[in-house]
């Protein structure tokens, strides 16, 4: 199985198939597995993200198809099964009904004869699962552009086809070749893979050992130039999820909600930098890896402050951001100086008082009391200097006193 020092590698793919929706509605997903490195190291990369992700895959079968053209198909074949057996997954093993051996145009034959059987397993809400990374979209961006005029076909392999998704499509080949070093993992190598007279391979063997040599960081400015595109063009898998609802209290700060129907952050990247850079008054600033680390945090339950460039803070709740630009933290400072908060939280505080649009409010709870449930709210916990109103909070603690936080319970709405 995964090694220890490997977790973080399986983490990073899960997180990149979250962040796109990867994980199928119905919950079950069709492996294809050939028994080469590629497939097999994204076979026990998926069965684990299987046991780390109950709630978003909860059934895994493999299909290994057998074209019966040379004397590995059937080492490989039993390498499958054999494996399958070892994590306990079902493996179906498909045939040709024809024979493909002499067809001038083997490669594109087999391919389409493979994927119709495969895609014969496939019910309402399953997804098929294949290994293709980043390596094989920059290859076949390379053979668009010498087959096509069209632009969307230059951008290289789609993220998802219909029913088709590829997960690691986050992940080079020399990454992937090093995981599977690392743990172990048996595979056999195909050598027509070898063999020039396929397109995709004289591209392989011929044209990017020169690209290599000379642009080492070819894949990933083609990555990064190919995202930026197809967002452009308007086919990004991030486009077209709907948009966090939008709120603005009377001090400036910006709640971001989850839309109906989702549980994650990550396919609204895009809506929270453009938030960040409206309030900091910065249109530039590297912020996809602080977005990236925002989105992770829902996931874990942080809450913050998170810090962005132009002074810009978060503040982490379930299913909703709130950003704080440097103007409106100074508002809170302010209420926070005055010692209006704790009067008003001794007082009994109306929940309006405060203007959070209805998806938060405080509440003062004496030590040793029991912390009141509020139907539609959950109680959110915050550390001593995670709190909006720190000085406030600390004085409330000297006088026995817990500053509670109620937020809107977005994701589970009560019926």
């Amino acid at each position: 199985m995964i090694l220890q020092e490997s977790k973080s590698f399986v983490s990073f793919v899960k997180s990149f198939m979250l962040r796109h929706c990867l994980f199928p509605p119905s919950k079950k997903a069709f492996v294809a597995v050939s028994g080469g490195m590629d497939s097999m190291a994204f076979l026990f990369i998926i069965a684990s993200i299987a046991e780390l992700t109950k709630g978003c895959l909860e059934k895994i079968e493999v299909l290994h198809f057998n074209h019966g053209t040379r004397e590995g198909n059937k080492a490989e074949e039993s390498l499958v099964k054999k494996v399958c057996d070892s994590l306990g997954l079902e493996c179906h093993v498909l045939r040709p009904e024809k024979a493909l051996s002499n067809l001038s145009n083997f490669e594109h034959s087999a391919r389409e004869e493979r994927f119709l059987a495969f895609d014969s397993f496939l019910e309402k809400g399953d997804f098929l699962y294949t290994a293709h990374h980043i390596d094989d979209s920059f290859e076949w961006s390379l053979l668009q552009q010498m087959r096509s005029s069209e632009a969307v076909s230059s951008l290289g392999m789609p993220l998802v086809a219909g029913k088709r998704v590829k997960p690691l499509m986050c992940l080079t080949r020399a990454q992937i070749s090093s995981f599977a070093k690392r743990s172990k993992i048996p595979y056999r190598s195909d050598p027509s893979n070898k063999d020039e007279r396929f397109e995709r391979n004289f591209i392989r063997h011929t044209i990017i050992p020169s690209l290599r040599v000379r642009w080492p960081q070819y894949l990933k400015h083609y990555s990064y130039r190919s995202n930026s595109l197809a967002r452009g063009l308007g086919v990004h898998r991030n486009q077209g999820q709907g948009a966090l609802l939008r709120f603005v209290d009377k001090n400036g700060g910006v709640f971001l909600a989850l839309p109906e129907g989702h549980k994650h952050l990550y396919p609204f990247e895009d809506q929270i930098k453009s938030e960040i850079k409206l309030l900091s008054g910065k249109e530039r600033g590297v912020l996809s890896l602080q977005v990236q680390k925002t989105c992770e945090a829902h996931e874990r339950g942080k809450r913050g402050p998170l810090l962005y460039s132009g002074n810009v803070k978060a503040y982490v709740f379930p299913g909703f951001l709130y950003l704080l630009s440097e103007k409106a933290q100074n508002c809170w400072v302010e209420l926070d100086d005055s010692g209006r908060i704790i009067e008003g939280l001794e007082s009994g505080v109306r929940e309006s008082d405060f203007d959070f649009k209805g998806l938060l409010f405080f509440k003062g709870v004496p030590l040793g009391e029991r912390v009141p449930s509020k139907k539609g709210y959950r109680v959110v916990k915050f550390e001593k200097y995670h709190c909006l109103w720190s000085k406030s909070q600390e004085k409330m603690m000297e006088k026995n006193i817990l500053l509670v936080c109620y937020a809107k319970d977005v994701l589970f709405k009560n019926p």
